[in-house]
């Protein structure tokens, strides 16, 4: 098991169903023992790899540079903002990806 921190306990960014990429604050203090899940993975990562694990900013310029939809982000911005919308987001036609997959899901004879 890692003990890592649940979505309350930490801060970040996260893309809504819309597209819109909002920022949120830490609402809980986790308890000690608990970090948030990146740190944990990095930890890992530094320790079965020759490479230092890079670092969210870096995360996000990757981000932006992969996906066109995020090249326009300014995510220093997004803290105390509304948020920003994702370039070519249409929140009819490109939800999240779960959304769409639940969708075919369910349309295929899932059932809930």
């Amino acid at each position: 098991l890692l003990p890592v921190s649940g979505y309350a306990e930490r801060g970040g960014t996260w893309v809504n169903f819309a597209g819109r990429v909002q920022h949120t604050e830490r609402a809980l203090l986790p308890t000690a023992t608990v970090r948030p899940a990146y740190t944990v993975l990095a930890d890992l990562f530094d320790s079965l790899s020759s490479k230092k694990a890079p670092a969210p900013a870096e995360v996000a310029t990757h981000l932006a540079q992969e996906v066109s939809a995020f090249a326009g982000i300014d995510w220093a911005a997004l803290p105390g903002s509304g948020g920003q919308d994702a370039d070519g987001c249409q929140a009819a036609e490109q939800a999240c990806p779960a959304t769409g997959a639940a969708a075919r899901m369910l349309a295929s004879g899932w059932k809930l």
